[in-house]
């Protein structure tokens, strides 16, 4: 059936994540979408472009961002525990009030990021670049974070 794909006759957030997942793997450039508040748990968005795209609120647990293009993202108050930023570039994006509990941003490029109040526990932070990172005020980092940053 021509125009048919996986998203269709799905309800709710499987409809979603399968229709983002889709145009991702046919190039389709992601820039600016507005995911606010949606239930994105486990979703694989692997080095897509997601400039300027709005997540706040969202859940995405678990959900696979490893080196995407995530510059001016606002996931103020997401849901990434678990998540893979790996080699992301996170640069002016806002974390605040993000939950990135055991969240790997190793090698992530977080310059300008505002992580005030986010939950940072148990994250990697190997190699992650925080030059110029914007505020990192009442973040709990807590000791469990691998490879703390040198800023604190």
């Amino acid at each position: 059936m021509a125009g048919h794909n996986s998203a269709q006759g799905k309800g709710g957030s499987g409809g979603r994540i399968d229709a983002l997942e889709e145009l991702h793997a046919d190039g389709v450039p992601l820039v600016g979408v507005d995911v606010s508040d949606a239930f994105l748990q486990d979703i694989n968005l692997s080095r897509a472009n997601l400039l300027r795209a709005n997540f706040r609120a969202a859940d995405v647990r678990g959900g696979n961002l490893d080196g995407a293009q995530m510059q001016y993202v606002d996931l103020a108050s997401a849901n990434l525990r678990d998540a893979i930023l790996r080699n992301t570039d996170l640069r002016n994006a806002t974390l605040q009030d993000a939950d990135l509990t055991a969240a790997n941003l190793s090698e992530a490029d977080l310059g300008g990021v505002n992580l005030a109040k986010a939950d940072l526990r148990n994250s990697d932070f190997r190699n992650t670049k925080w030059q110029k990172i914007e505020a990192i005020k009442l973040a709990p980092t807590y000791l469990g974070s691998r490879m703390r940053p040198q800023i604190f």
